[in-house]
């Protein structure tokens, strides 16, 4: 009786389903990107909308450089806002407004013997900059370029560490001191002078920053892991939490995501210290003035996030 019930549901399916449909036909050989295009350069990334999302800026290839690109999505109408040949590149751009523009710039060039493009190999210039400029190209400065106080203003890990919403002219940017120790410096977007705003020691390799722009976390890599450090009235920072420094194809057992929406919080992705609570990780509030955990904001799935 079930398979006579079944078989008349399966004939009543198949009925109101129709005659069957043929594939739809593949698209022409010319509509097809050929293989080399997958493996190429990207020809626009790092699209970026304004705050006000009028403008969209993105890095498009022309020709053997790069162009920072600007569409005004009101009119259509698109500029260039700088254009770097081919030894200069931009690999990350952000608004700080809708008149001014963020860039980080690469710098990479091989000089040859007698300036000829197959002669010996003599030396090569590489840096890397921190940049303003107006949307319409104007008014480019190169942060610290006459900055008084000593920083280095090129190196591999220069770059913006929280763009200061609530501050319409300065960013915080992570570059080192003289020492060559990471440290966080606050910038004037206009003028490119930057002051010091924490230090860092030979073992750091990262910082924290919540809601308010405040610096409130300091990361160093000790003995192999990874030191996740507060302020501490009395030692200047303290370690709250340590955790193994993660495989290049690992997932951190404790990493910070981005600010929390109060005063001296975190987002953070940790993974339970006892195997009871599970083996991945959830995201979770570190208040790192109260030194206290907030209950999971995302639960813990069967897979690691």
């Amino acid at each position: 009786m079930w398979l006579g019930a079944l078989a008349g549901l399966m004939v009543w399916g198949t009925a109101a389903a129709g005659p069957a449909q043929p594939p739809p036909s593949p698209p022409p050989p010319s509509s097809l990107r050929p293989l080399a295009a997958f493996f190429g350069k990207p020809q626009i990334n790092g699209l970026r909308l304004s705050p006000s999302g009028r403008y969209l800026a993105s890095i498009q290839k022309r020709g053997s450089g790069q162009a920072v690109v600007v569409l005004d999505r009101r009119t259509g109408e698109q500029s260039v806002a700088s254009f770097a040949p081919d030894h200069i590149g931009f690999d990350w751009i952000e608004w700080k407004s809708d008149d001014r523009l963020l860039l980080r710039t690469w710098l990479y060039e091989v000089r040859r013997a007698n300036n000829k493009p197959d002669g010996q190999i003599i030396g090569f210039k590489y840096g890397r900059f921190v940049e303003a400029i107006d949307r319409d190209g104007r008014n480019l400065v190169v942060m610290f370029e006459k900055s008084p106080v000593a920083v280095q203003r090129t190196a591999p890990f220069l770059s913006f560490l929280d763009l200061l919403p609530g501050d319409p002219g300065h960013v915080l940017v992570t570059a080192p001191d003289a020492r060559g120790y990471s440290s966080v410096w606050k910038v004037d977007v206009a003028t490119g002078d930057g002051q010091l705003v924490e230090a860092g020691t030979a073992s750091t390799v990262g910082w924290g920053v919540d809601g308010d722009g405040a610096v409130v976390e300091r990361t160093e890599l000790r003995d192999g892991a990874m030191s996740f450090q507060a302020r501490d009235p009395a030692a200047g920072w303290a370690e709250v939490a340590r955790a193994p420094q993660p495989g290049a194809d690992e997932l951190a057992d404790f990493e910070i995501l981005g600010p929390a929406p109060g005063a001296g919080q975190l987002y953070v992705a940790v993974r339970p210290a006892n195997a009871a609570d599970g083996d991945t990780r959830t995201v979770r509030i570190y208040d790192f003035n109260a030194r206290s955990w907030s209950a999971p904001q995302w639960p813990a799935l069967k897979y690691d996030i």
